[in-house]
């Protein structure tokens, strides 16, 4: 439960994510009172503790003290700006940003005020990754020699009570593409390994889906820690798949995301652990995390600059798929 002084909430976009939120901020503070701000029709769901408004100004009229952005990547830095001006805690949905413009301003403006700002990289909070970085810092496999990475789903399949092509996913103008949509596996690996010091890639659009973003790509980082990793990525896949492997210097790690299971093949032995009976929200924890840290005062495991060196690692993958060169980061 938190503090029953932050008892006003502002959520921005009411799309499946900012669902999910909602449905979890009523579990984590029962007597919350929550503001919703969307553009489209208001639904007649409005109760004494969920409002609906469809103007900022409106929306900051009930002084709310702490903001989920949960819309269009391209919206985020603004929303988040004039939210941090009315000294408003943020946990903005990833991307950060389909850019970077402005960011230097959202950075003054949220440690000038002393603001939490959190990004939602949910995997974080994943028990399967968490245990990979325990398995690491023992040095069960040894010295890290190389990873590789692959995610796989069929985008009309994401939501499948929607039209793929309507969705943020399918439109440049929104910040949809692979590489920010799934800007998770960027986050882990950095997590995991350390920060990404330069990237060589290929990015393409292969038309199946018809839409006007990137829908593949393959990358290879080279990380400050001296090693290299590959990263496949792409919205095509009929049966979704999302996994990697660590090679090192006593075995390797193998880490299936989708069926919840670590094989450890290490000094001639094979372990398997398995996580499909493990009982755990992710997102639930994930916002729990976020509303201890502001209730604390306590700095976020996945804070603004975590966020902002995604943007970056994508915009240098771009890059470097345009002049078929390494880019440095």
């Amino acid at each position: 439960m938190v503090n029953k002084q932050v008892n006003v909430y502002l959520i921005i976009s009411l799309g499946s994510i900012g669902k999910r939120h909602l449905s979890n901020l009523k579990k984590l503070d029962k007597n919350a009172k929550i503001v919703i701000l969307r553009h489209q029709k208001i639904n007649d769901t409005s109760n004494e503790n969920v409002i609906e408004v469809n103007q900022m100004e409106d929306a900051l009229r009930f002084k709310p003290t702490i903001a989920i952005i949960a819309s269009p990547a391209v919206f985020h830095i603004e929303q988040a700006i004039t939210l941090l001006r009315h000294n408003i805690h943020l946990f903005i949905e990833k991307p950060l940003s389909h850019n970077l413009d402005n960011i230097n301003l959202l950075q003054h403006i949220a440690e000038e005020k002393s603001l939490i700002v959190m990004i939602g990289y949910v995997l974080r909070f994943s028990p399967i990754l968490i245990k990979v970085r325990l398995l690491l810092e023992e040095s069960v496999i040894g010295n890290i020699l190389s990873t590789s990475a692959h995610y796989g789903q069929y985008l009309p399949n994401w939501r499948p009570n929607q039209d793929y092509r309507q969705t943020v996913s399918a439109k440049k103008e929104l910040g949809g593409g692979i590489l920010l949509e799934i800007s998770h596996e960027f986050d882990y690996l950095r997590w995991l390994f350390g920060n990404i010091t330069s990237v060589v890639s290929n990015v393409t659009n292969t038309n199946v889906l018809d839409m006007n973003v990137e829908d593949k790509a393959d990358i290879l980082i080279e990380f400050n820690q001296g090693f290299f990793g590959s990263v496949h990525i792409n919205c095509l896949e009929k049966k979704a798949y999302r996994a990697f492997s660590i090679n090192g210097s006593n075995g390797n790690i193998f880490c299936d995301l989708n069926n919840g299971k670590i094989k450890i093949d290490c000094n001639e032995s094979i372990e398997v652990l398995d996580f499909t009976q493990v009982e755990s929200d992710i997102y639930l924890d994930e916002l729990n995390c976020f509303l201890e840290c502001v209730k604390f005062n306590k700095r976020p495991p996945i804070g603004l600059d975590d966020g902002i060196e995604i943007v970056k690692i994508v915009e240098a993958i771009k890059r470097s798929s345009n002049t078929r060169q390494w880019v440095d980061l």
